[in-house]
């Protein structure tokens, strides 16, 4: 009896600590919406400009993976609104939480290149909390830009700065979910 007592105690023991670290490690789900490009320069929309957007969108949804989230395309409701215009979804959080919310997601990640003039570019990211009840300010767990002062054709600072993007995207998130 005696041993069967001990067998028992370490399988509990074995199947805690497993639940435990498969709660510890449950990846958190974040529903991505399109990144858009936001050109208002003369010469706006250009191929390059396009492929640039897309460039960084693929590098930040691809380290957000490789750090352990589980990324969601955009349900369908989220499309639905995000087709109402350019920067309409990225401007109202609030609408962008509760359908990701509804949808199963933990947060929306939403992003636009901002484009100003042919000198520069801005890429920016959002990252909305998709809990109920939070104030516009709560919503926002990370809002973040950087200056991107290249040539379209250089890919290289283009993936850097979508790294750096994304590693600040990380950094918060761990900090927000300690």
């Amino acid at each position: 009896m005696r041993y069967f007592l001990i067998i028992l105690s370490t399988f509990c023991i074995v199947a805690f600590a497993q639940a435990a670290e498969q709660t510890a490690i449950k990846q958190k789900k974040i529903m991505v919406v399109e990144f858009e490009l936001r050109d208002v320069s003369p010469l706006p929309n250009v191929a390059q400009e396009v492929e640039r957007t897309a460039l960084i969108d693929s590098v930040i949804k691809k380290t957000l993976a490789e750090n352990g989230y589980e990324i969601m395309p955009a349900c369908d409701a989220l499309k639905k609104v995000y087709a109402q215009g350019n920067g309409y979804l990225y401007d109202r959080p609030e609408i962008a939480g509760k359908i990701g919310n509804e949808c199963g997601a933990d947060y929306v990640f939403m992003g636009q290149t901002w484009k100003p003039s042919f000198l520069f570019v801005f890429p920016q990211v959002q990252i909305v909390d998709t809990r109920k009840n939070l104030t516009r300010e709560q919503l926002v767990v990370v809002s973040r830009v950087v200056q991107l002062e290249a040539s379209t054709l250089d890919k290289n600072v283009t993936e850097n700065a979508a790294k750096k993007l994304a590693m600040q995207i990380i950094d918060k998130l761990k900090s927000v979910n300690k």
